[in-house]
């Protein structure tokens, strides 16, 4: 159990943590930073994430 677990971490660090370094980022955490970036957008709340997408929200799950 705890390789898988460490594992887990090891692809969250890898995945989300690419771009600055800070620990404990999530993937909302991660997407509110992208869509920051490319489109100036501060202050997105969890729900838009995951709202389904035929709702305007992304359908995150």
């Amino acid at each position: 159990m705890d390789s898988i677990l460490s594992t887990y971490e090891k692809m969250q660090n890898t995945l989300f943590n690419a771009d600055g370094g800070e620990v404990g980022n999530t993937v909302t955490d991660h997407l509110r930073r992208k869509i920051q970036s490319q489109f100036g957008v501060s202050d997105i709340p969890d729900a838009f994430f995951f709202l389904p997408a035929e709702l305007g929200g992304l359908g995150l799950r």
